[in-house]
C-alpha cells in the first residue's frame, strides 16, 4: 500500500489551494477514472454554478494572502482564470498538491441547487475506502471538522455540515490530507450577493485560515479578526426546506480544475479497484444530489 506523504506540521508547511473550475470546456468534457485502477469514469470538470469560477479564485486570492502573513508557503493550482496544469482534470489537481507534499489540499468551491432557497456552508471530504483513501481519511476528517467549525463562525453563514464523498476525483487521487469547501450557494441570491462582495471573501478567508491553523498548529489560539462572528452580516436562519515549492510562494500556478460530476459512465459494472493499482495520485468530485436540496453542480 502506498504511503501518505505528510508535509511537516511546521511554520513553513505548505497549504496547496485549489479553487475549483476554469477548465477549458473541451478539456472539462473529457473523462478520466474516479480512482486508481477504476473503471468507473467522470468529466473533468462540468463548469460549476454560473459565476463560480470567479468566486472560487477571489477567496482563494485573499486566502493565500492571509497565509502568506502566517508564516505559510502556498501553491495554488490556478491564480487565472484558466486551469491549465497537466491534463487539466482533477487527477492532475490532485498530483499537484501531491508532488508539493502539501500539508493540506484545500478544494475552494461555491455550491447550486435547484432550490433558490438553500443556502449555508458544507466542507467536504474523503469517505473511507481502503487502497484509496485510507492512509488520508483521518486527517481530511479532522482536517474537516476544523475548518467548518471556522467557516461557520467567521461567517454566521448556515452549518450544512461535512459531507463523505466516495465519487470525487480530486480525493480518490490525493496522496496528501484533501478537503472541499462549499462556501455558500451562488444560486440563492442573497447568498450570491454575499460571496460576490470582497468583504464577505474576506470573512471566507480569514475562516479558512482560521481552520488551518487549527489542523496545522493546534493549540495555538486563532487569529482574533478571523474567528470573531460577524456584526454587519445578517444570519441565514436554516428552514426546514433548505436541506441540507519554495519557501513564499506567490501562489504557483496549475491547469487542473476540480470537478464533481454528476456524469459517471460505468464502464464495467466492477466499481472495484485492485489493491496494487493505486498510483502516486488521484483525483476529485463534488458534491451529492441528495434530498430537498438537488444541487445543480456538475463536477469536482
Amino acid at each position: 500500500m502506498r504511503r501518505v506523504v505528510l508535509a511537516p506540521l511546521a511554520a513553513a508547511a505548505l497549504i496547496c489551494l485549489d479553487p475549483g473550475h476554469g477548465t477549458p470546456p473541451a478539456i472539462g468534457a473529457q473523462t478520466e477514472p474516479i480512482g486508481p485502477g477504476s473503471h468507473v469514469t467522470k468529466i473533468k470538470d462540468g463548469g460549476g454554478t454560473a459565476g463560480e469560477a470567479a468566486v472560487n479564485l477571489a477567496i482563494a486570492k485573499r486566502t493565500r494572502t492571509l497565509l502568506l502573513h502566517a508564516g505559510y508557503r502556498v501553491a495554488m493550482t490556478r491564480t487565472g482564470p484558466t486551469f491549465r496544469y497537466g491534463n487539466g482534470g482533477n487527477i492532475a489537481r490532485a498530483q499537484f498538491c501531491n508532488v508539493r507534499h502539501a500539508a493540506l489540499m484545500l478544494r475552494l468551491h461555491a455550491d447550486g441547487a435547484v432550490n433558490p432557497r438553500a443556502h449555508g456552508i458544507s466542507t467536504l471530504y474523503p469517505a473511507f475506502r481502503r487502497g484509496w483513501t485510507d492512509d488520508i481519511y483521518a486527517q481530511s476528517l479532522r482536517a474537516a471538522r476544523l475548518v467548518q467549525r471556522s467557516l461557520v463562525r467567521a461567517t454566521g453563514a448556515a452549518d450544512l455540515g461535512l459531507v463523505p464523498r466516495s465519487d470525487l476525483t480530486g480525493f480518490n487521487w490525493a496522496n496528501v490530507p484533501a478537503i472541499l469547501v462549499e462556501a455558500g450557494f451562488l444560486t440563492n441570491p442573497t447568498e450570491r450577493v454575499r460571496l460576490e462582495s470582497s468583504a464577505y471573501q474576506e470573512r471566507v478567508a480569514r475562516g479558512l485560515v482560521a481552520g488551518v491553523e487549527a489542523y496545522v498548529r493546534p493549540g495555538r489560539r486563532l487569529m482574533r479578526s478571523a474567528v470573531r462572528r460577524p456584526s454587519s452580516w445578517t444570519r441565514l436562519r436554516r428552514s426546514s426546506t433548505s436541506g441540507a515549492g519554495s519557501a513564499r510562494s506567490t501562489g504557483v500556478s496549475a491547469a487542473s480544475n476540480s470537478s464533481r460530476s454528476s456524469t459517471i459512465v460505468r464502464d464495467s459494472a466492477s466499481l472495484r479497484r485492485s489493491s496494487s493499482a493505486r498510483g502516486s495520485s488521484r483525483g476529485s468530485g463534488g458534491p451529492s444530489t441528495t434530498g430537498a436540496l438537488r444541487r445543480v453542480t456538475t463536477s469536482r
